[in-house]
């Protein structure tokens, strides 16, 4: 009986891969590659200097506008909150800030949370004041009107009811930023008093 020939180079034959082809790893093979996530700190940047004037929780002012953006009304509602301590604390801080804060936040008057409208209202109470006897507003008082008219033109009645309280809080600190009046203004307050109407009849009132 004739013998099987054996291919050259034993039993073992190491395969030539085709030319242009990715060599495939062994199954059996150890992956040592890693992969890192980076990990966003909400609170802090480390890179920030924290020498200068800071909220309670030890924010800046630029670290609080940042979260004013932020898609969580919490957050907002937080960032809002240490403005106000913010202010408190370092009243010299607030004069030199004056444009980019009311670019921040005037457009949060018609933020669809209500407790950031609410903090919108008291940051309102607590800095037009002092910005208003400085002269500090008079550059702003389109953007106060622009946004105003938005607010008192929103789809939702809570929204428009404290537009109306913002309007407020804007007369009783620098009334010529409403001269014009923001167009909506009369007919927001017509269908306040008119709800009004209706809710004390319904109750018999």
């Amino acid at each position: 009986m004739p013998k099987a020939k054996k291919s050259p180079g034993g039993d073992f034959i190491k395969k030539r891969g085709k030319l242009g082809k990715k060599k495939l790893a062994p199954t059996n093979a150890t992956s040592t590659e890693f992969r890192a996530r980076s990990v966003v700190l909400l609170d802090q940047s480390v890179s920030v200097d924290r020498t200068g004037a800071l909220s309670q929780r030890k924010l800046t002012l630029g670290e609080l506008l940042t979260q004013t953006r932020h898609y969580s009304g919490d957050v907002r509602r937080d960032a809002l909150k240490g403005m106000v301590e913010l202010f408190t604390r370092h009243p010299a801080v607030l004069l030199p800030h004056t444009a980019e804060l009311l670019a921040g936040v005037v457009p949060m008057i018609s933020d669809e949370d209500a407790g950031v409208r609410r903090t919108v209202l008291q940051l309102f109470g607590s800095v037009l004041p002092p910005l208003a006897q400085a002269g500090a507003l008079h550059a702003h008082e389109r953007l106060l009107r622009l946004h105003l008219q938005v607010a008192l033109s929103h789809h939702m009645i809570s929204v428009r009811t404290e537009a109306l309280e913002a309007i407020e809080l804007v007369l009783q600190s620098h009334p010529s930023a409403l001269i014009p009046p923001p167009p909506q203004l009369l007919p927001s307050m017509l269908e306040m008093v008119g709800d009004g109407m209706s809710a004390a009849a319904s109750r018999g009132v």
